[in-house]
């Protein structure tokens, strides 16, 4: 009420501040050790208030139309459910960043090779879904990756090539991504 407290002791703690201090969240219980994997989430918030969660294509959705968002997702190495991470960003008051929506080198490997027009329509339908999943838990999304690696030594598909690669991935996940920092 405005009036001092005589020998009133306080404390106070930062919790948050506006700079972003992040790190991959990739690990997340990865480790084989169910201590190491204890350690893990309780030292990751002590150092950051930022987490990078595994959007990897490939990874996500090895097999077409079964994409790996939940925690109980069968595991593959260093990618995490998306929804386990972002339960425990949410447990530990972490900003979650989604990575990456068009990332040629982490594509399924069902995705067409040459017809510019298929790939579209499938980054479309996985960016959508993405958008319609996620858009409003995890507000920083990386559009596009390593765009400027110019090499066929990777077998990219004709769409990485495609003169319009980088600014339709952005128009296209503005789209449904229409209230995040892309």
């Amino acid at each position: 009420n405005g009036v001092p407290v005589p020998g009133a002791h306080i404390e106070i703690r930062q919790k948050s501040h506006a700079f972003k201090l992040g790190a991959n969240l990739f690990m997340l219980d990865e480790f084989k050790d169910p201590e190491h994997n204890a350690a893990y989430r309780a030292l990751f918030p002590d150092l950051f208030n930022y987490a990078t969660l595994p959007f990897y294509w490939g990874d996500l959705e090895p097999e077409q139309g079964k994409p790996r968002f939940a925690a109980d997702s069968p595991k593959i190495y260093r990618r995490p459910a998306p929804d386990l991470c972002l339960a425990y960003c949410r447990e530990k008051g972490i900003t979650p960043k989604g990575h990456c929506l068009v990332y040629e080198p982490f594509r399924p490997s069902w995705l067409p090779r040459e017809d510019v027009r298929a790939i579209k329509a499938l980054y479309e339908e996985r960016i959508a879904a993405l958008g319609a999943r996620y858009a409003a838990a995890i507000p920083d999304w990386e559009v596009t990756n390593e765009t400027l690696y110019n090499t066929h030594s990777f077998g990219y598909t004709a769409f990485f090539f495609a003169e319009d690669h980088v600014p339709w991935s952005f128009a296209c996940s503005r789209r449904h991504f229409p209230h995040n920092a892309l």
